[in-house]
């Protein structure tokens, strides 16, 4: 390659990012927390943005169940969730 001349080495990743929002981000939301088959916490979430959400519990919930239940996206047929962490 000649001195001063240019080489694409490939797409950067944000030219390869989808413009708006991501169709298959999940938009609504319910997540229920149980003990022994009995409710013990339940939080809704409805118009998220955004792809990492933290929903703290308050101090003393426990549970043996924790339940998430997707009821729509920003316009794909189908959710996925990734990663669920109990800290």
């Amino acid at each position: 390659m000649a001195l001063g001349s240019t080489r694409l080495m490939g797409t950067c990743a944000v030219d390869r990012q989808v413009k708006g929002m991501p169709l298959e981000l999940v938009k609504s939301y319910s997540v229920r927390v149980s003990q022994a088959g009995r409710t013990v916490w339940m939080a809704a979430l409805t118009d998220n943005y955004r792809r990492h959400n933290i929903l703290p519990l308050p101090d003393g919930i426990l549970g043996d169940r924790v339940a998430i239940t997707v009821s729509g996206t920003h316009g794909h047929p189908n959710a996925r969730i990734f990663e669920i962490r109990a800290c």
